[in-house]
């Protein structure tokens, strides 16, 4: 009795074992379509659609407009992360409709970060659209190099950013992106942009705030104009010093 009930363990063992490795070899998902998979979470989403055959569907789903927006939006996506020099990503890259420019760039920023910095200096520069611009601060925000300050600084004043004479909010990203990443080599150039004559609310607020942080020295004055004028004292005091 005793090894009849061995035996029976031990054909359970076995046949689970099979059972397992048979669930392992086939999963669930390797039996949805594409359409089904977009679905999936994220962490999910992308590692699902990485074959040839997945590429293939979500380009006809990402550039079809009988799909629903977040369909194709999620499509592209997915294109850009998992196949960021194909063809597809490039055609959604230069998309005429908004939402496939953005979500091909956070896409790709995933999937090849310099290339989405060079896309996202291009977007900041010239695209029309606010989401797509600020979704491109954000990305360049990400890479504090004197390049990217650079590009971030040539953008403050682009007429894309501002409305009726009044800055949108990109503007106001781009200023704290270039104020945040500013370290004590970028106190010249803060200075200059202090002393010039005409220098707006947004641009001095978070010139100001980062001041101290990049100097290591604070300055107990209000209002503005009594603040710039002892900054800029203390500059001439440490240029002074200097020479």
């Amino acid at each position: 009795m005793k090894i009849f009930k061995k035996a029976i363990v031990l054909i359970f063992i076995i046949s689970s074992g099979y059972t397992y490795a048979a669930v392992k070899q086939v999963p669930f998902q390797n039996t949805m379509s594409a359409l089904d998979k977009l679905n999936l979470p994220s962490s999910r989403r992308f590692n699902a659609l990485k074959t040839k055959e997945s590429y293939n569907s979500l380009s006809k789903i990402a550039f079809n407009s009988n799909y629903k927006l977040g369909q194709r939006w999620r499509s592209m996506a997915v294109i850009a992360k998992n196949f960021p020099k194909s063809k597809a990503t490039k055609k959604g890259l230069l998309h005429k409709q908004w939402f496939i420019r953005n979500s091909a760039l956070l896409g790709l920023e995933q999937g090849n970060k310099k290339m989405a910095r060079v896309w996202a200096a291009k977007y900041l520069n010239k695209d029309a659209s606010l989401i797509v611009r600020s979704a491109a601060v954000d990305i360049l925000s990400k890479n504090p190099s004197p390049e990217t300050k650079k590009i971030l600084r040539a953008n403050i004043d682009n007429k894309l950013n501002f409305r009726k004479g009044k800055p949108l909010w990109v503007r106001k990203n781009i200023l704290q992106a270039i104020y945040q990443m500013s370290t004590k080599s970028d106190l010249p150039n803060m200075m200059s942009e202090l002393n010039k004559k005409k220098i707006d609310p947004q641009h001095s607020k978070f010139l100001l705030e980062a001041l101290p942080r990049v100097s290591g020295h604070s300055i107990n004055s209000t209002p503005y104009d009594s603040e710039k004028k002892a900054w800029l004292t203390w500059w001439q005091g440490q240029k002074a010093m200097n020479q």
